[in-house]
């Protein structure tokens, strides 16, 4: 990663972690920071993920984050946060339209599926894994 990238990478990184999050179940706070990982892809595997903040909007909870290619420029997305049975869920869209589906396994990590194109027209389950790099 070129000196550029890293430093524009490293200034989103401060803004993220610059702000807390308010009015959200506690158990959500683990969801706040800076992710990275791999998706079981052939091309540009790594990815990223920061998380600032989680707000309540009308009955869903809302995730205010960026996500994308590591070294590519990261897209500013929301996600939806909520409970499947004991475990704490993270869906979102990426900016290629690829639905995403990650669940807290533990305090530092993030593991789940993203749904990409096949070649026939379908999508395909790519595995993801995102490990918290910082809080």
């Amino acid at each position: 990663m070129n000196t550029k990238l890293r430093a524009h990478f490293a200034a989103i990184l401060v803004l993220f972690v610059s702000s807390l999050p308010h009015a959200q179940p506690d158990s959500f706070r683990a969801l706040i920071g800076t992710w990275q990982g791999r998706v079981d892809v052939r091309s540009d595997p790594e990815r990223a993920l920061g998380i600032k903040s989680i707000v309540r909007k009308g009955d869903r909870w809302i995730a205010d984050m960026h996500y994308g290619t590591t070294g590519m420029g990261l897209s500013h997305l929301s996600g939806r946060v909520n409970m499947a049975g004991d475990a704490i869920m993270l869906t979102f869209t990426t900016s290629a339209d690829n639905p995403a589906e990650l669940r807290l396994v533990s305090e530092r990590e993030l593991r789940g599926t993203l749904k990409v194109r096949s070649g026939t027209g379908g999508r395909v389950d790519r595995e993801i894994r995102l490990d918290k790099t910082s809080e």
